[in-house]
């Protein structure tokens, strides 16, 4: 067909398109568009004899359809949810027939061989009323009483919409694709596929993703830290919403806060990661968008209750922090003055005084106890599931979480370990919200407990998406051991995913690289039935499973005190 497709766009367009093909070993393999030309698929199993013809003739003219009539800037995908971005390439494809039937008619014919779909089709699913929607904008004849595919045929051909306008698609995509999510249809998008046959993939109306590897940061908001207020008593306090006035917060990267800044200045990123597909092997670039949030803050009091309570545990750990003796010893060489001499140094001055030269004074030994280079960050899972009762104790698991993190912070804080405080929850690949209780460099003071204090269970748990972004802030930090102890209730779950392994895949290749990164992943879940698949996402020796959810707060102290030895 290759050389009777070329003199047919000759005769179409009175232009010359490279044409060329590629393997199609599926059936879903549908034709795409590059800067080199038209890509076809080699055969089609579902065409063939004169209809074969027929649908490399409507797919070689759609395509060019688009290079004529489709804007040749690429689409930013922004904030659009994948179902609005499909539907968005729908409403140009019929876009783009339209006006190119407007100067070849006979082109519907060809189009309309392979638009099957009947208003009679059964149950709604997004699929059927995609393909639905997609001949009732190029069929005038056909009808229709679907309230969604007659609101979208109404949008189209409104008289106030103008098809020469490229962006009118992207409008009344995002708008449609509401009305999906309204009516709680469910669409996968690693498993669309375009229909009907003959069109393209439509990936040349999007920007590339660009690179596997890179984070991408799309936005940057900066919060500025409001009026201070005064106590009762004249002093100066931080407002109770937002964080003291005397501390900076830096962006991703950022080592030290600026402890002379006059107001709070908090820098909140959003963040593109790669996410690993097992079925294909391989990832999907910038798949995933991890948004920081501030934290609603509650009552600090909450947290000075929760050390309160737990005083003999803190105690009992106190004790084991000096009896660990947890700085690391360094002998130092060459000292004016010290513990003892060091022998080496003592002869080779004796031999200078014998061979009249000036000795080295330096000769002694003295042993210090240098702080440890350690920066660790706790991630939490701050699913909806966090909020189940626990019976033995009667209170959600979050409020035990949040309890076991405390006493790990007073424990890190009496050691004097560089740690901060994360959390996270997901509402799909497009929004990981993620939230930073406590950040390098802050004291653990009533700024951060109110943070924690207000902490709360909700959405889902895209696990890898936050090993990524969390593993981001440890590489910027210049520590000889970075630590991420993940703590969590169950396997990494979203809206948008049914297979049940794909996130615990790609959980594990965010933990690969966060090791090759130099960024060790420790894991405690309070899940009796977590074997299964925490092993497989942190290893054998890298996880823990709280039976009694109960005695968390007692076991995670403990627990960093054996790995961080």
């Amino acid at each position: 067909m290759r050389k009777r497709l070329v003199l047919y766009l000759r005769a179409l367009w009175d232009r010359g398109t490279e044409l060329r093909a590629f393997p199609a070993n599926l059936e879903a393999a549908r034709p795409y568009l590059t800067p080199i030309g038209i890509h076809l698929p080699e055969g089609y199993r579902a065409a063939s004899g004169q209809r074969g013809v027929e649908l490399y003739r409507a797919a070689t003219a759609h395509a060019v359809a688009h290079l004529v009539f489709s804007p040749g800037k690429p689409m930013a995908r922004g904030s659009l949810r994948p179902v609005q971005v499909v539907l968005t390439g729908l409403l140009e494809d019929a876009r783009v027939e339209l006006l190119a039937c407007r100067e070849l008619p006979g082109l519907r014919r060809l189009w309309l061989m392979f638009h099957e779909a009947r208003a009679d089709a059964g149950a709604a699913t997004f699929a059927g009323l995609a393909v639905r929607l997609a001949r009732a904008l190029l069929d005038p004849a056909y009808e229709d009483d679907n309230p969604w595919v007659a609101k979208g045929r109404s949008l189209f051909f409104d008289p106030a919409n103008d098809l020469e306008d490229a962006a009118m698609p992207r409008r009344l995509g995002s708008l449609l694709g509401n009305d999906i999510g309204q009516m709680r249809l469910q669409f996968n998008a690693k498993t669309w596929v375009i229909e009907p046959l003959y069109r393209d993939d439509n990936s040349h109306l999007w920007e590339p993703d660009g690179s596997e590897n890179a984070m991408m940061l799309e936005e940057e908001v900066m919060l500025v830290q409001p009026d201070l207020v005064e106590s009762e008593g004249g002093d100066t306090l931080e407002d109770p919403d937002g964080g003291e006035s005397e501390r900076g917060v830096k962006p991703v990267g950022a080592d030290e806060p600026d402890e002379e800044s006059p107001e709070l200045v908090e820098f909140l990123r959003t963040a593109k990661y790669p996410e690993w597909d097992y079925l294909i092997g391989a990832a999907r670039p910038q798949w995933c968008t991890v948004q920081e949030q501030r934290p609603e803050p509650g009552e600090a009091r909450l947290i000075d209750e929760i050390l309160a309570r737990n005083d003999d545990l803190l105690y009992r750990l106190d004790r084991l922090i000096r009896g660990n003796e947890l700085r690391k010893p360094v002998r130092l060489r060459k000292q004016m003055d010290g513990d003892r001499f060091d022998l080496d140094a003592v002869i080779n001055a004796m031999l200078d005084v014998r061979t009249h030269r000036t000795p080295d004074p330096r000769f002694h030994i003295r042993v210090d106890r240098r702080e440890r280079d350690l920066s660790v960050l706790v991630l939490l899972d701050l699913s909806e599931s966090t909020n189940d009762i626990v019976p033995a104790c009667n209170a959600p698991v979050l409020h035990l979480a949040r309890e076991a993190t405390v006493l790990l912070a007073h424990a890190m804080e009496t050691i004097g370990d560089q740690f901060a405080i994360h959390g996270f929850c997901s509402n799909g690949r497009h929004e990981v919200r993620y939230q930073r209780f406590k950040d390098f460099g802050w004291p653990f003071d009533d700024h951060v407990k109110a943070r924690l204090a207000g902490m709360s269970g909700s959405l889902s748990t895209r696990m890898g998406g936050a090993i990524r972004h969390a593993t981001g802030w440890l590489k910027a930090r210049h520590s000889d051991r970075k630590l991420i102890l993940l703590i969590t209730d169950g396997e990494p779950h979203d809206i948008d995913v049914h297979d049940a392994r794909y996130l615990v895949f790609d959980a594990k290749k965010a933990v690969d690289e966060a090791s090759r990164a130099g960024v060790f992943t420790y894991c405690m879940t309070v899940d009796p039935k977590a074997d299964d698949y925490v092993s497989r996402i942190f290893g054998q020796r890298n996880y823990m499973v709280v039976d009694h959810i109960d005695r968390l707060p007692e076991k995670l102290p403990g627990l960093y005190l054996r790995l961080t030895r």
